[in-house]
């Protein structure tokens, strides 16, 4: 880490000082217990700047980490669903104000005809949180439908867009409608009709079993 790989990225420089500071920090962190482990990568341009430091998970016998370790993102995705339905919307696929259930017929269950896409990206939907079967659901790795039939046969907290509540399963929705409108599912490479940028070849939902635990989390 001699040099900063993006001196000559014109959209500006990092700050190497910095990034050592938080490499430092990762080692002590690791060192005195407090996490398991960490992985760090920050990238300009063509220019990265990673770190992996630690062990798996707690204990003795866990090996160390390794730079193709599987971490729980879990809600860092909601940007990603809220970017590629936000494409749809710019390409005119999709309006913020179309009701749920003329996308996904399912989702009117319950008395939720209301509920538009605006509500959803809001955390204003009346939806949960999570499911009443949630804990099941994920450690049985259930697949995205099951959360997203699951969110259709809920009923509404309260009227859509009288109170803000955080739900994750509003983001699973609105999941399963770029899903229907793209002819794609969640995550997968970029669908061809949404240009949307993501692709997360190695993953999974819910809980790993502790036998082949990959990261800590």
């Amino acid at each position: 880490m001699d040099e900063n790989p993006c001196d000559d990225d014109d959209r500006g420089t990092w700050s190497l000082n910095r990034m050592i500071a938080a490499f430092e920090m990762a080692d002590a962190w690791t060192a005195s217990g407090e996490v398991p482990g960490l992985s760090i990568c920050v990238g300009q341009g063509e220019g990265t700047l990673e770190k992996v430091v630690g062990r798996r998970w707690d204990g003795p016998d866990s090996p160390k980490l390794g730079p193709d370790a599987l971490f729980l993102a879990a809600s860092l995705t909601k940007p990603v669903v809220a970017v590629a339905i936000m494409r749809l919307v710019e390409r005119g696929w999709l309006t913020l104000d179309e009701p749920v259930a003329s996308i996904l017929p399912a989702f009117a269950a319950e008395g939720k005809e209301a509920v538009r896409v605006r509500h959803l990206l809001a955390h204003t939907s009346g939806l949960p949180d999570m499911l009443p079967d949630n804990e099941a659901l994920r450690a049985s790795h259930a697949p995205n439908e099951s959360f997203v039939a699951g969110a259709c046969r809920q009923p509404l907290l309260f009227p859509p867009g009288t109170r803000s509540w955080y739900s994750s399963m509003a983001f699973a929705v609105l999941g399963a409608i770029v899903a229907a409108l793209t002819e794609t599912t969640l995550p997968t490479p970029s669908p061809p009709r949404s240009s949307a940028p993501w692709a997360w070849p190695t993953r999974r939902w819910g809980r790993t079993p502790p036998a082949s635990r990959e990261s800590p989390g």
